[in-house]
């Protein structure tokens, strides 16, 4: 067909469809100007020519419905009419970042729930209904993570509600997956026929199509590309010849071509051609509603396209537009299918049937735009009229399509007929077929003699009929009730449940079948469940198991696996029976199927307790699971799979899984086509490695950590959590996996995860993330290079609280000790929201986002000044007084870093009524919020007089007693330290801590097996007993000068040090302790400290020689026969000040009217160092006058007149005479001058 002829084709089309003008039907003209608008201010956003949802007959009364579509209504059993009906709150779906199931959805703030029979004409015109195409099937099995809308439609989905909110004022929305149960063993059935009221009720519906990319190659973007520029030129030549209508609708059409091009898809053309979403359109029978009111133009023509896209691969798919396209614009899609075909199979568009494609195809988007506006409704209806006609063409057609074929009956049964059939038994299946048919009127064999064809059943089966001749006649009528459905879920009775199970020891596989399979639907129910039981069923199900027939020992499973669901009683019974034996023995099977539901039902019984765990290992069932992870059947691997995950939980059984070589076939299953069977895979490595060191290096050594990388670029949400949840197990406390992880290229995914629509995948991610950064530098870097750090604090803003728990916890991995990330983190916004979190309900997200904050503002004065104007020391402050330990500790580590050399922090802690908390934190039962309590104090009393008074006031001193008899080191550890601080500079404290009885477990402390625990209780002590008198008499009564002694040959510098000190501060101007001091052995190992590699305790021991010598002459000769004159003479020569300042100290201590003492300085060379200190520019006061001093005392003896001791330094003493800035150095350098030397 040339352009001309196309041309004719186009106009009779448009002519017979009476085609709107913009008079008749302003709506073209509103949705041209309104898609003008979209392209300019959100090109490649939301769909183009949004749906005008105001509804046909707005706020039509259920009264004014059509009878048909009352009386579903009035047609609504009782128990069903008082059964609950939910409905989302729009509000909150707008702020979710997926669909939720019916079962996570929180019904106090996200729902509202109402009896059915308490809806009102009111209630439904705030309702908007969504009519949708599942981008996935439900699985036949409970798969955790699965969600059947894609993350596109759940955008579309959100956009359109907000739409519907904006232009009709409507406040719930019921759609099927968020407010219909969608776990395994609940009804979800009935509310899905139900529904259909409500499609009829509501205010509006919206279609949901799925969303398909456009070809990669071939012609197809060519010939659309060209249409549009058809469409453009007619446009224009059509404005130029005043024919608005005709402008104005090819100009919607090349925009809307525009779209689907620039963003490289379409709308599937599924929606339109499936039964259930039928049954759901037909529920708006009797309102004027069109295409436009219910879906965007942009999803109508995708659909379109897509629909003649398809059918160059299946000629069944534009038979359902064909249709709505009506009979003249069908031509033109028929116009193209032939030569669009035809360029599809060469890859191109120049073959001469291809001529003038691309106008044929404007030609059909401008009749399409048409059809999208008329306002005619659609034909479809729940009549009779139409029931003839779907039951005799359409259902056997091929028009519509379903998962299975019996939902063509089930789609559409309910809007006839009020009763409930077995849906899951042939047998239902014919009963309503005969019921169907009996309502159509005509030929009712006909409808029958094709629908049976189209849904394979024989027909020479009759319900009503068993084939068993030989039965007894009891057992035929109750088999009989079996197949055809009578019994099943809903109207069961003891009697009838009884019957079924004696049906199990029937001789023949065809009943044992029926009845395990009618009992398998009965136990769906909780009552039934236990009725089953209490029938005695459980143990002919386990004798079944045994069978030779495979459907028989695959239904008994099943009966098994749903009686045990939400029933301990049962699954007891069924471990009695010898239930978990018999399914281990059918791993070993030969039939597939057999193998599947055994392991599935092993993976449930596994799941649910560790007896069952253990029962299925004492019955040797891990080495057959791990056989059938080799099986060529994808749906074994799974089950198998998940079994072997779900026995994990058991360390035991960890070790059991690798031992039998479980590990590298789950590695190797990990590259499996099948999404479910590297979820499971992933899964069960996870689970393999959680707290098993060696199972983490196994999977490693068996190549696990590179596919485990490449799962986390997977198109499937579930694979990417369970992907990133092993690589969390096989880092934790594995620094070579850690870098094995970072050298597969893990990093880059796992950031590019954050972004994920999916909470769970955040989730994982963002704690892969933490352990990876966790104890390895390169990998924070490489963190932070790969970007991520912006999404984590974004992160921090999920609606999620386990999502902004696993991102603070991150934000915390990357900040600790990392100068850089510290900074990173607080330009990216990342410290308002962690603010924000310390006020969140969650205890979790408290005590991360406190532990986040603990690391960013350790050592960073300007993160310190940042959180604290943020406002996070008045939240951080209140979560001291949490229920939750953790949360307790965190917040006073947190307290800890921002107090820490922060003026301003400290008092504004304290102002905040921090420290009479931190107080009563003390008397905590958790030892660590006892340590971080004791912690925080010490920040806070560090050089602030006012906190130390607070802290006494606050009653803090007789805890931190207490805590030193704690059996915690690091608790005693704190605690002393807290009580050294708090003595420090404060009488009153230090008088404090002895009447509260703080001196004894000190001194006991000094005997600890810990260095560190010693090393504080010195530290404290030397804080009591400096300028105390009281205190020095009472730690020497309490013993403590011994011990003190014996730490001074402790091999750790830090004790060495504080035991000097506390010697030093025990021994000043106290006559008994010098002595106790001397005998207890203290001076040869202070002595022998001078010569200490450390600076700290070299000046210690110096510090408490000077104390032990002052007006002693016994020490003064101990020190001397000790050796102690050649070494403190060295030090003078330190690089230290203060070394060098208590050397000299030391040397005037040593040298005061003692003769002896004054000759071996000498000789031993302390004149040089000590001329050289007076000389030295940068010598301090303190420093020269010590220097000074020992000087002096030099020149006062006989024995340091000799002039050879003073020859090198006569020079350096004219100077010092002659320009020294001290008077006395002056003096003293001209008295030693006037020697002759």
């Amino acid at each position: 067909m040339g352009a001309s002829s196309s041309r004719v084709v186009r106009q009779q089309a448009c002519a017979d469809d009476d085609k709107p003008t913009t008079k008749d039907n302003p709506l073209l003209k509103a949705v041209h100007e309104e898609i003008a608008s979209q392209v300019q201010q959100a090109p490649n956003k939301a769909a183009l020519g949004r749906p005008h949802l105001t509804g046909g007959q707005a706020n039509q009364a259920l009264s004014s419905l059509p009878a048909c579509l009352q009386d579903l209504h009035l047609g609504m059993p009782p128990s069903l009419r008082g059964a609950n009906v939910r409905l989302m709150k729009i509000a909150a779906v707008l702020k979710w970042s997926q669909l939720k199931a019916y079962e996570v959805v929180d019904l106090e703030t996200e729902a509202l729930q109402v009896p059915y029979a308490d809806t009102d004409d009111e209630l439904w015109k705030r309702v908007v209904t969504i009519s949708w195409r599942w981008a996935k099937r439900k699985p036949g099995v409970y798969e955790p993570g699965f969600l059947p809308m894609s993350d596109l439609q759940f955008r579309e989905l959100k956009a359109t509600l907000q739409h519907a909110v904006d232009s009709s004022g409507v406040e719930y929305v019921w759609i099927d997956w968020s407010c219909v149960p969608q776990v395994y063993s609940e009804d979800s059935m009935v509310e899905v026929h139900r529904s259909k009221v409500f499609y009829a009720r509501a205010h509006l519906m919206h279609i949901l199509p799925t969303f398909e990319d456009l070809p990669e190659e071939g012609p197809v973007r060519v010939i659309l590309a060209k249409a549009q520029r058809v469409l453009h030129t007619r446009a224009s030549a059509s404005a130029a010849a005043a024919d608005e209508t005709e402008s104005l609708q090819c100009a919607v059409a090349e925009s809307v071509i525009g779209a689907i091009l620039e963003k490289n898809r379409t709308a599937g053309r599924e929606y339109f051609g499936r039964v259930w979403t039928l049954a759901e359109r037909m529920a708006r029978h009797g309102r004027s509603e069109g295409l436009c009111n219910w879906l965007s133009l942009e999803s109508w023509l995708g659909m379109v396209v897509d629909a003649m896209v398809k059918n160059t691969e299946d000629n069944a798919s534009s038979i359902i537009y064909k249709k709505m396209l009506g009979q003249n614009a069908a031509g033109l899609l028929d116009a193209v299918l032939g030569p669009l075909a035809i360029a599809v199979r060469l890859g191109g568009v120049q073959a001469a049937a291809c001529d003038h494609l691309e106008d044929k195809v404007a030609d059909l988007c401008v009749a399409a735009v048409g059809v999208w506006l008329s306002p005619s409704p659609l034909e479809e209806a729940p009549t009779r009229e139409w029931l003839h006609v779907y039951l005799g063409q359409e259902a056997r057609s091929g028009i519509y399509q379903a998962w299975s074929e019996a939902d063509r009956v089930w789609a559409i049964y309910s809007y006839f007929c009020w009763k409930r059939l077995d849906q899951r038994s042939e047998a239902g299946l014919r009963m309503a077929l005969d019921d169907l048919a009996e309502t159509a009127g005509g030929d009712k064999g006909t409808y029958l003699q094709g629908m049976y064809a189209q849904l394979r059943i024989a027909p020479e089966m009759d319900r009503q009929q068993d084939k068993l001749e030989a039965a007894p006649t009891a057992f035929k009528r109750w088999l009989a009730l079996v197949m055809c459905g009578s019994i099943n879920r809903f109207g069961a009775h003891g009697a009838e449940i009884t019957r079924l199970v004696g049906l199990l020891d029937s001789r023949t596989a065809k009943i044992q079948i029926k009845a395990a399979r009618s009992l398998m639907t009965l136990a769906t129910n909780d009552a039934n469940r236990a009725a089953i039981s209490q029938a005695g069923g459980i143990p002919p199900l386990v004798k079944l198991l045994d069978s030779s027939d495979t459907g028989v020992q695959q239904w008994a499973v099943g009966a098994l696996s749903n009686l045990a669901y939400n029933n301990d009683a049962n699954r007891v019974a069924i471990a009695q029976a010898g239930g978990i034996p018999t399914l281990v023995k059918l791993l070993d099977s030969s039939d597939t199927g057999v193998q599947q539901w055994a392991a599935g039902a092993l993976a449930k019984r596994a799941c649910e307790n560790d007896n069952n765990r253990d029962a299925i290992s004492q019955a040797d069932g891990i080495p057959p699971l791990v056989k059938l992870l080799d099986s060529s059947d994808t749906g074994v691997q799974k089950q198998a799979a998940r079994a072997l995950a779900n026995l994990c939980s058991k360390d035991a059984n960890q070790v059991a899984i690798a031992q039998a070589g479980g590990i590298p076939p789950l590695v190797k299953l990990l590259d499996s086509s099948d999404t479910g069977v590297q979820e499971w895979a992933a899964w069960a490595l996870a689970s393999l490695a959680y707290a098993n060191v060696a199972n983490r290096v196994a999977i490693a050594q068996a190549g696990g950590i590179p596919p485990l990388v490449k799962l986390l670029d997977s198109s499937d949400t579930g694979v990417q959590m369970q992907a990133a949840r092993a690589l969390v197990s096989l880092a934790y406390a594995n620094d070579a996996n850690l870098a094995a992880i970072s050298q597969a290229g893990g990093i880059p995914p796992l950031v590019k995860l954050l972004d994920s629509s999916d909470t769970g995948v955040q989730k994982q991610a963002a704690r892969a993330l933490m352990i990876v950064a966790s104890r390895n530098d390169a990998n924070q870097v490489a963190i932070a290079q790969a970007g991520g750090i912006p999404p984590l604090v974004k992160l921090l803003d999920s609606s999620d609280t386990g999502v902004q728990e696993e991102a603070a916890r991150a934000l915390n991995s990357l900040a600790c000790a990392n100068d850089a990330n510290q900074v990173a983190i607080a330009q990216a916004g990342g410290i308002p929201p962690l603010v924000k979190l310390l006020d969140s309900s969650d205890n979790g997200v408290q005590e991360q986002a406190a532990r986040a904050f603990n690391s960013l503002a350790y050592a960073k004065d300007a993160n310190q000044v940042a959180i604290a104007q943020a406002g996070s020391i008045p939240p951080l402050v209140k979560l001291l007084d949490s229920s939750d330990t953790g949360v307790q500790q965190r917040a006073a580590v947190a307290l800890v870093s921002l107090a820490y050399a922060n003026v301003a922090n400290r008092v504004a802690i304290a102002q905040a009524g921090g420290i009479p908390t931190l107080v009563k934190l003390l008397d905590s039962s958790d030892t660590g919020v006892q340590m971080q309590a004791a912690r925080a104090l010490v920040s806070l009393a560090y050089a602030n007089d006012a906190n130390l008074a607070a802290i006494s006031q606050a009653g803090g001193i007789p805890p931190l007693v207490k805590l030193l008899d704690s059996s915690d080191t690091g608790v005693q550890k704190q605690a002393a330290r807290a009580l050294m601080v708090v003595a420090s500079r404060n009488d009153a404290n230090q008088v404090a801590i002895a009447q509260a009885g703080g001196i004894p477990p000190l001194v006991k402390l000094l005997d600890s097996s810990d260095n560190g625990v010693q090393e504080e209780a010195a530290r404290a002590l030397n804080s009591l007993a400096c300028a105390n008198d009281a205190n020095q008499v009472a730690i020497a009564q309490a013993g403590g000068i011994p011990p003190l002694v014996k730490l001074l040959d402790s091999s750790d510098n830090g004790v060495q040090e504080q035991a000097a000190r506390a010697l030093n501060s025990l021994a000043c101007a106290n006559d008994a302790n010098q002595v106790a001091i001397a005998q207890t052995g203290g001076i040869p190992p202070l002595v022998k400290l001078l010569d200490s590699s450390d600076t700290g305790v070299q000046m210690q021991a110096a510090r408490a020689l000077v104390s032990l010598a002052y007006a002693n002459d016994a020490n003064l000769a101990a020190i001397s026969q000790a050796g102690g004159i050649p070494p403190l003479v060295k030090l003078l020569d330190s690089s230290d000040n203060g070394v060098q300042m208590q050397a000299a100290r030391a040397l005037v201590s040593l040298a005061y009217a003692n003769d002896a003492n004054l000759a071996a300085i000498s000789q031993a060379g302390g004149i040089p160092p000590l001329v050289k200190l007076l000389d030295s520019p940068d010598t301090v006061d303190a420093r020269r006058r010590a220097a000074a001093r020992a000087m002096g005392a030099l020149a006062a003896g006989a024995a340091s007149k000799a002039p050879k001791l003073w020859s090198g330094v006569v020079p350096l003493l004219a100077k010092l005479q002659s320009s020294s800035p001290d008077a006395q150095v002056r003096q003293l350098a001209a008295k030693i001058l006037a020697w002759d030397l």
